[in-house]
């Protein structure tokens, strides 16, 4: 869990520091464009001054209440499951069904997604079904297949993220929910990938 609040909080400062950087900038900056009468210098100080303030205002909030969410997130898990209170390698080590090629877990009634400092509940008896989808994912110039498990209650939908397509994640990814599906069969598991 602190790993996981500092990795957040540590992002979002870095974003309030650059963004604080450039509004000095902008302010020492200003008078100069004053003294010259630019009134395109002015615009666009304002223009970018105040972009950069809503993104110190936005990641400093972020920073500030990221902590409390992750802290709710990780509560919820220890009330259902108190004996991983600082003791998360237990979800590897005890689990009844283990992927660890992509790092998924069924601990007792929940499926667990665990990467370095992150880990992801599904409490299985909260979800109605659980679908298997594969989706393109632009990150910049690239675009690339994803593998992505979205899990529905009733309006609710949630995606989580497998990462990019590969013949062997897959592979280990149907050999996972088999074994899940033996030991919890009233689970609705829909494999949308085999159909494209």
């Amino acid at each position: 869990m602190q790993k996981e609040i500092k990795a957040s909080v540590t992002s979002s400062l870095i974003w309030v520091i650059l963004g604080s950087l450039g509004l000095l900038f902008l302010l020492l900056n200003l008078p100069s464009a004053l003294q010259k009468n630019d009134t395109i210098g002015l615009v666009f100080s304002g223009i970018f001054g105040i972009i950069l303030l809503g993104i110190v205002i936005a990641f400093g909030h972020l920073a500030i209440k990221a902590p409390q969410k992750i802290r709710e997130k990780y509560q919820s898990i220890y009330e259902r499951y108190p004996e991983l209170t600082d003791q998360h390698q237990l979800i590897q080590e005890k689990a009844l069904v283990k992927d660890d090629f992509n790092s998924l877990y069924l601990y007792r009634d929940a499926l667990f997604l665990v990467k370095k400092r992150l880990i992801m509940p599904v409490y299985l008896d909260e979800i109605e079904s659980i679908t298997l989808k594969i989706e393109w994912v632009h990150a910049g110039n690239v675009k690339t297949k994803n593998f992505f498990l979205y899990t529905k209650n009733g309006k609710e939908q949630q995606k989580i993220g497998l990462g990019i397509i590969d013949p062997n994640k897959y592979q280990h990814l149907m050999t996972f929910f088999e074994k899940v599906l033996e030991l919890k069969p009233d689970l609705v598991f829909q494999n949308e990938v085999e159909s494209k």
